[in-house]
Parts: structure tokens; sequence; C-alpha cells
């Protein structure tokens, strides 16, 4: 089974989650608001298209950052095994600044924090395997066009001229939380 977290008016799984009703959102549910209305090990896989750039900057009362609020929930609600699959503006891209309703800017490295344990204490919690991350040069509607025809985007994406566009990530939930170096900055998983 697919979550697709924030998913507007188009539905890219088996559930659709969004904070305002549409058709596509089977579940009407803010994703800052946890925890999720999900049982725990629901979801094979988890996406999200374009939504980590509209979260606020910033954290909740413990000073946890809401992006990694999110990553936690989302690791609760996988299946050990699970992915994570999401897709941001990158900041150097045409639609990062182009939309005012965008509150984050994101390079690759921006997102290292989430695989990588032994580079700070930030995440202290949860480690996912990367599978990969990796950046498609401007093109549009770059992930129908990297699901559907694969092909022209490993082109048409790395063409020199081109402007850097998307990121897209996809982590892997291991089987257990690692614990981080250093101190621990929070109680709770």
């Amino acid at each position: 089974m697919r979550l697709d977290v924030g998913c507007g008016a188009i539905r890219d799984g088996d559930v659709g989650m969004d904070r305002f009703p549409s058709p596509a959102a089977s579940v009407v549910h803010d994703l800052l608001d946890v925890p999720w209305p999900f049982p725990d090990a629901t979801f094979d896989s988890v996406v999200s298209h374009q939504v980590f750039e509209h979260l606020p900057a910033g954290g909740d009362e413990a000073g946890k950052d809401h992006l990694f609020r999110i990553c936690d929930e989302a690791w609760r609600v996988l299946k050990p095994g699970g992915t994570l699959e999401f897709d941001v503006p990158h900041a150097r891209g045409r639609s990062a600044f182009g939309d005012i309703t965008h509150r984050r800017y994101f390079v690759p490295f921006a997102f290292s924090h989430l695989w990588d344990g032994s580079r700070d204490a930030w995440y202290p919690r949860k480690i996912w395997a990367l599978e990969y991350c990796r950046v498609y040069r401007w093109m549009p509607y770059a992930w129908h066009v990297r699901t559907h025809y694969p092909r022209v985007a490993a082109v048409v994406g790395r063409l020199p001229f081109t402007h850097p566009h998307v990121i897209f990530v996809k982590l892997r939930k291991v089987a257990t939380d690692r614990p981080s170096p250093g101190r621990d900055l929070g109680a709770g998983a």
C-alpha cells in the first residue's frame, strides 16, 4: 500500500492525505499534526511530490525541525524496508523562487542528515538507507516524465545547458534505529 502525503488534487498512491479536502484526498489531515491517523507499519511506500518546500521554517515546541518530524512520522507508518520518496525544487532551479508559497530552498546535500548519522546530531534517531538522490535539470512535469518516460528523462535531465530543476530522493527504512554519535537532542522516537 502507498501513501501520498500532501497529495493535492492528484493522488500518486492508494491513500491520499492532504490538509485541504479534494477528490484525491481520501484522508483530510495536516501533515504537521503528528501522529498521522494511521497505525504503525501500515504502508510499503510514502511519497510526497513538491510539498517539503512549503513547510514553515523552524520547528516544533521541542525545537525539532518540521522536516525531521515528517520523516519520523513516515518512518512510523512504513513497514520495515518501506521507502520514502519525495521531490523538491532545486534552489538554483527556476521554480524554487517562482512560487511565493515556497518557504524552504534545497540543494541535494541538505538531505544528507537523513542518511548519514556520522555527520552530526541534528537527526539523531532515524537514519535511512539512501536509495538515490538525483538532480534533474529543467523539464516540465519532471516527476511524470521521469516516471513514464525514464529514458527521455535520463537524457534531457542531464543536458549541460539546462538548469538544475528538481531533486528526487528515495530513502529506505532500515530495520532498526541507529543511535547518533554525540549527544541526544531529544527524547522519543
